[in-house]
């Protein structure tokens, strides 16, 4: 491996880094940290601003692929989208 490619890979990354060069939201990040399936932060002197080594959230990422959301609100309704007991009227 290049020493070019190896620093890339261990570059340090904040949530707003992580969200936004692998595409996922920071709910998602915040979700995965407190499930603990997310890698732990590295801890840098002289700052309070969480970093995550890039290596370690790529790696994370390939054994955790992204999945296209869920959405419970088609589940029950009908083929139009509408809930099966029909529209509410407004009275």
């Amino acid at each position: 491996m290049s020493e070019e490619h190896r620093e890339s890979e261990d570059r340090l990354l904040t949530l707003s880094q992580i969200s936004a060069e692998f595409g996922v939201s920071r709910q998602t990040l915040h979700t995965a940290r407190t499930r603990g399936a997310f890698p732990a932060p590295v801890a840098e002197q002289g700052s309070t601003r969480l970093r995550w080594k890039e290596s370690a959230v790529a790696d994370y990422f390939r054994a955790h692929p992204k999945r296209q959301g869920h959405r419970s609100d088609l589940e029950r309704g009908s083929r139009d989208g509408q809930a099966e007991d029909g529209p509410r009227s407004k009275e």
